[in-house]
C-alpha cells in the first residue's frame, strides 16, 4: 500500500459527499489503504435510502450527476458509487457520538464497516496517514 488516508465527511450536502467520494475512490485506486468517516452532519446521507436523495446545488456537477456518469465512468446513482467504493476496499467508519446525537442506530445506516471516535483522525495522521475534511 501506498499510505493511508482518512477521507472525512462533515455534511451530508450532495457536492461534499460526492467530492469525498470521488476523493476515495482515487486515493484507492492509486494503493492507498482508504476510509470515509462520516461525522456531524455528514452521517445523515448514509441513512438507508437517502443517499439519492441528497439534492445538489444548481449547476453543480453532482447535479448532472446522471447525465455525465458514463463520461466519467461513475454509476448513475451515489448508492451504487457508495457500493462500488465499498466493494473496491474502501473502509466506511461513522463517528458513534454523531450517529447517537442523530437519534439514530447503526441499523438506520447504509452498511458500514464500523463505528469509532471523534479522535479517530488524529490517530491516523499520527501514524503517518493524510486526512481529508470536506
Amino acid at each position: 500500500m501506498a499510505g493511508r488516508l482518512l477521507v472525512v465527511v462533515t455534511s451530508s450536502d450532495a457536492e461534499k459527499v460526492l467530492e469525498a467520494m470521488l476523493i476515495a475512490a482515487n486515493a484507492r485506486e492509486m494503493g492507498y489503504e482508504t476510509y470515509l468517516y462520516f461525522t456531524l452532519n455528514g452521517v445523515e446521507a448514509l441513512v438507508r435510502g437517502q443517499i439519492n436523495r441528497l439534492k445538489p446545488s444548481k449547476g453543480t456537477i453532482s447535479s448532472n450527476l446522471r447525465r455525465r456518469a458514463d463520461r466519467l465512468g461513475l454509476p448513475s446513482s451515489l448508492e451504487d458509487f457508495y457500493d462500488e467504493l465499498r466493494s473496491a476496499g474502501v473502509r466506511v467508519l461513522v463517528d458513534e457520538p454523531s450517529l447517537l446525537a442523530a437519534g439514530l442506530t447503526r441499523g438506520d445506516l447504509l452498511p458500514v464497516d464500523g463505528l469509532a471516535g471523534p479522535g479517530l483522525p488524529a490517530a491516523v495522521a499520527g501514524e503517518g496517514g493524510g486526512v481529508i475534511v470536506l
